[in-house]
C-alpha cells in the first residue's frame, strides 16, 4: 500500500524552482557607505578600492567555531551597520521583485517574504568562496538572496547545487545599469568561482517567511488528491500484520524532498513539491479524520562499501562533516568520492521536533520509526549526508560507511487511534490524556474502553517499565478507572521501583478503593524475582515507606504493611544465609554495612508500624542464625534496637532477648585468652577442599609455623594466591622465580597480633555500650 501512496505523491509536480534569477534597473537603489558616501553605478574601481580599505576579511562558521581561512573563503566584508539604503525608494523595485521571486521559488501565494540585509561582500580578482551551505541565521529563514551591484568584472560565477542538479548564474554579463537578483533555498550547496578581473560587489539578504496563518492551504480537490485520499483510507483501514505489529495501529511517515532545520520547520515554510504534497496530505487527513504532524527526521545508514585509495586498509577510520553553525563547508578532500556503496546493511530513523497541524510544538518526544511505516519520493542516498564516517575491514565486518542525514517528515495516524499510537511514541502523554478522560464522568466509559483495548500492547511492551517519572499518573489513572480488572492490568507491568515513599499516598488510595489483598496481589507481581535469581531484591527505603503508610492507615493489624515487612524478612533471610555460605571472608566483611542497614531498616519499619509479629520473628532469626552474621553485625543491630527503645515503644522482652544474647556472645569472646607471643594460629577455614588447599589449611592452623616455602606449578600458585586474597588473612604470598617449579613463599605477618588486639578493643567497647542500665 505504501508503494501506491508513494506513486500518487510523485504525481504532484513542483510549481517552482530551488533557485531563480531576476534583473531590474538600478535607479531605485540608493546606497550610502559610512566613510565612503553615496555609491554611483556602475561602481568605479577606485571607489571599490576605497570600500575595501574599510572592509575586513570575511569569516565562516565550522561546527561551533568561527574561522578565518582564505583557502576556504576569500572575500571582503562590510557589515550591514555601515550600509544605509533609502528603503522608501528601494522598495519600489525591491518589493515587486520579491513577489516574483516568491512565486518562482514555489512558495505559497498566501505567504509573504521579508528580506533582512545580512552583509555586503566584495570579491576582488582571485577571490572566491568554496562550496558551502548557508545556515538559517534567524527563525523562519527559508532562502538566501544575492543582489549583484553594477560593477565591471569577469568570473565570479555563482553555482547552486540541489541534490545533484546544478544551475550556474553569471553576473559579469549584466548591463552596467542593471541589478542581478539570485534567490535560492537555504539547504542548497553553492559556491562563488574566482573573480578573474574587476570587482564583484553584492548585497546578501536572509529571506524570511513573514508570520501569517501557520497552516498549509489547499486548492480545490483534483483527481490526484482523491486517489491519494482513497489510498490513505485503505492503508489505515487495513489491520497491521502480526509480524509488523508495533503499537497496534498503522502509522505513516512520509519523508519530504527538502531539508529543514528546527528554526525553519513550519507548514508555511515548506518548499516546492513538499508544500504541494503536504497540502494534499493535509486535505486527506481532514477528510479521513487523521492526525497529521510535521517533524524532523534524523536518518543513519550503514553501507557495505569498497574504497579505491591506497593507505585506507584494515581498521582505518575517517570522518567527514558538512553541517556548520554559520556557512557549511564542503570538505575539499571529498572523502566519499572514492567510496562505492554496495549494499545497505542497516538504517534507523529518529523523528523529533514535532509540530501539529496548526504549526504549534506538539510536545512529543523523539521516536524511532519502524522501517515499514516509512515512504518517500526521493531516496535518502540522493541527499548529501551532513556527516559520514568510513571504517575499514574489522574482522567479521568488511568496509563500511556510516552516513547521517537531516530530513523532514509528515506523520499521520487515525484520530481514533491516537492513544494506541502514543503508547509507542509517548506513553507518558497517553497516560496523561487517559487520566484527563477518566477524571470526567462523561468520558469515564471512553477511558475504560480505550484502556481495555490497549491492555494487550501495554502489558507486552517495555514502555510501562521505563516510565519512572510517570508512576504517579499511572496510579491515579488506575484509581480513576474505578474497575478492579482494568486497574490491576494497568499497573501489573510496572517494576518494583514504583514502591517508594513518594508513591505511598496513591498506593493507600488504591488500597482503600480495591482492598488490601488486591494490592498485595499486584505487589507480588512487581516483586517476583526472575527465574535465575534465588531471592528477590529487598525493598529500598522500606522504613520510609512504612512510616508514610501508617500516617494514612491504622498501624495495628494492617494486612498490607505486615505483608511487605514479612516478605522483606523472608528475602533477607535467604540472601544473608546464601552469602554466609558462599561468600569469602573478605566479601562478607565488605558487605557488613549493607547487611546491617537492611536489618535495621526492617526493624525500624516494624517498630514504626507496631508490628510485633515481624519484630519478634526478626529477633528469632538473628539469634537462631547467628552464623549468617559477623559478631559486629549483631553488635551494631543491638545498638540500633537499644537506641530505638529510647525513642519508640519497643517490645522490651524481645529487644532484651537479643541484647542478652549479644552481650553473652561478646563476653564469651572476651573470656577467651588473648593471642600469645609466637602463636601464629589462624582459625579461618579454607572453603576449597582440593589437595593444595588442605596443605594451606594445615599451614594456617599451625600455631608454630610462621613461614612456608612451597614448590608449586604456575596454575597451583595462582589458585593459592586467589584463595589467600579472598580470605583476607594477614599472610603474604610471593613467588621465588628460580628453579623448577618456582617456589611460593608464605609468611604470616605481625598484623595477626595487631588485628587480635583491635578485635578485643572493639569487643570491650561494645560490652560497655550494651551494658544494662546504659
Amino acid at each position: 500500500m505504501l508503494e501506491k501512496i508513494t506513486t500518487i505523491l510523485e504525481q504532484f509536480e513542483a510549481q517552482g524552482s530551488f533557485s531563480t534569477r531576476k534583473t531590474t534597473n538600478a535607479e531605485d537603489l540608493n546606497i550610502e557607505i559610512n566613510s565612503i558616501g553615496s555609491l554611483r553605478f556602475p561602481l568605479k574601481p577606485g571607489v571599490v578600492k576605497r570600500m575595501i580599505k574599510i572592509a575586513k576579511p570575511a569569516t565562516f562558521g565550522w561546527r561551533d567555531k568561527t574561522c578565518l581561512d582564505s583557502e576556504v573563503r576569500n572575500v571582503w566584508k562590510i557589515p550591514k551597520s555601515r550600509v544605509k539604503i533609502n528603503k522608501r525608494r528601494w522598495n519600489k523595485t525591491f518589493n515587486p521583485t520579491m513577489d516574483r521571486l516568491k512565486t518562482e521559488l514555489g512558495l505559497s501565494e498566501q505567504s509573504s517574504l521579508r528580506a533582512e540585509l545580512h552583509e555586503m561582500l566584495i570579491y576582488a580578482p582571485g577571490q572566491f568562496f568554496r562550496p558551502h551551505q548557508d545556515s538559517e541565521k534567524c527563525d523562519g529563514m527559508v532562502a538566501t538572496l544575492v543582489v549583484v551591484l553594477p560593477s565591471p568584472h569577469r568570473g565570479g560565477t555563482l553555482i547552486i547545487d540541489h541534490q545533484g542538479e546544478k544551475k550556474r548564474y553569471q553576473s559579469s554579463r549584466a548591463a552596467s545599469d542593471k541589478l542581478s537578483f539570485f534567490a535560492f533555498y537555504a539547504d542548497c550547496q553553492h559556491e562563488v568561482r574566482p573573480v578573474t578581473d574587476g570587482y564583484r560587489v553584492v548585497l546578501i539578504y536572509n529571506l524570511i517567511l513573514k508570520e501569517k496563518a501557520d497552516r498549509i492551504t489547499s486548492p480545490s480537490a483534483t483527481r490526484t488528491r482523491q486517489l491519494l485520499t482513497e489510498a490513505l483510507g485503505n492503508y489505515f483501514a487495513a489491520p497491521p500484520k502480526e509480524d509488523e505489529r508495533r503499537g497496534g495501529v498503522n502509522k505513516l511517515v512520509y519523508l519530504l524532498d527538502y531539508q529543514y532545520t528546527p528554526k525553519g520547520l513550519s507548514w508555511k515554510a515548506l518548499k516546492e513539491t513538499d508544500r504541494l504534497r503536504a497540502s494534499a496530505l493535509s486535505e486527506a487527513a481532514t477528510i479521513l479524520d487523521l492526525e497529521i504532524y510535521l517533524a524532523l527526521a534524523d536518518i543513519q545508514e550503514i553501507w557495505d562499501c569498497e574504497i579505491d585509495e591506497p593507505g585506507w586498509g584494515y581498521s582505518s577510520r575517517r570522518r567527514h562533516w558538512e553541517y556548520y553553525d554559520d556557512e557549511e563547508l564542503e570538505d575539499d578532500s571529498d572523502d566519499e568520492a572514492d567510496v562505492e556503496l554496495l549494499e545497505l546493511i542497516d538504517d534507523s530513523t529518529i523523528i523529533k521536533h514535532w509540530r501539529d497541524a496548526a504549526g504549534k510544538p506538539a510536545g512529543l518526544p523523539e521516536w524511532s520509526v519502524y522501517g515499514r511505516e516509512i515512504c518517500w519520493t526521493t531516496a535518502t542516498d540522493q541527499f548529501s549526508p551532513f556527516e559520514s564516517e568510513y571504517e575499514g575491514f574489522m574482522g567479521n565486518w568488511g568496509n563500511t560507511m556510516e552516513r547521517w542525514y537531516h530530513r523532514a517528515a509528515i506523520i499521520l495516524w487515525r484520530r481514533e487511534d491516537r492513544c494506541a499510537a502514543l503508547l509507542e511514541i509517548a506513553p507518558e502523554t497517553m497516560i496523561r490524556e487517559l487520566l484527563q478522560m477518566a477524571e470526567k464522568k462523561k468520558t469515564l466509559k471512553q477511558a475504560q474502553e480505550i484502556t481495555r483495548h490497549l491492555l494487550p500492547d501495554w502489558s507486552s511492551s517495555n514502555h510501562s517499565r521505563k516510565m519512572s517519572s510517570s508512576f504517579s499518573p499511572i496510579l491515579r489513572l488506575a484509581l480513576r478507572l474505578d474497575e478492579q480488572y482494568l486497574a490491576r492490568e494497568l499497573i501489573y507491568p510496572l517494576s518494583s521501583a514504583i514502591l517508594s515513599p513518594k508513591t505511598v499516598p496513591a498506593m493507600v488510595r488504591l488500597q482503600k478503593t480495591y482492598g488490601s489483598q488486591w494490592l498485595i496481589d499486584v505487589m507480588q507481581r512487581w516483586l517476583k524475582p526472575p527465574a535465575y535469581e534465588k531471592w528477590g531484591n529487598p525493598i529500598d527505603k522500606l522504613a520510609q515507606i512504612i512510616k508514610r503508610w501508617v500516617t494514612h492507615t491504622p498501624a495495628i493489624e494492617d494486612e498490607l504493611t505486615h505483608w511487605l515487612m514479612a516478605r522483606q524478612l523472608g528475602v533477607l533471610k535467604q540472601k544473608h544465609h546464601d552469602h554466609a555460605q558462599s561468600g569469602s571472608p573478605v566479601s562478607r566483611l565488605n558487605n557488613a554495612s549493607t547487611r546491617i542497614a537492611e536489618i535495621t531498616e526492617l526493624v525500624s519499619a516494624a517498630i514504626l508500624s507496631s508490628d510485633d509479629g515481624v519484630f519478634h520473628e526478626t529477633i528469632d532469626h538473628l539469634i537462631s542464625n547467628e552464623k549468617d552474621y559477623l559478631i559486629f553485625d549483631l553488635i551494631e543491630i543491638s545498638r540500633f534496637i537499644k537506641q530505638q527503645s529510647y525513642e519508640h515503644e519497643v517490645t522490651e522482652a524481645q529487644s532484651n532477648r537479643l541484647l542478652d544474647f549479644v552481650r553473652d556472645k561478646v563476653t564469651r569472646a572476651l573470656d577467651s585468652p588473648p593471642r600469645k607471643v609466637g602463636d601464629w594460629l589462624i582459625t579461618e577455614t579454607v572453603s576449597c577442599g582440593c589437595a593444595d588447599c588442605k596443605v594451606l589449611t594445615a599451614f594456617l592452623q599451625s600455631s608454630g609455623e610462621e613461614h612456608k616455602v612451597w614448590p608449586l606449578a604456575k596454575g597451583q600458585r595462582m589458585h593459592i594466591h586467589q584463595v589467600i586474597d579472598a580470605m583476607g588473612v594477614p599472610v603474604t604470598h610471593k613467588t621465588e622465580r628460580r628453579g623448577s617449579p618456582h617456589k611460593l613463599h608464605l609468611t604470616k605477618t605481625k598484623q595477626l597480633f595487631l588485628q587480635d588486639r583491635e578485635h578485643r578493643d572493639r569487643l570491650k567497647e561494645a560490652k560497655d555500650d550494651l551494658a544494662e542500665g546504659r
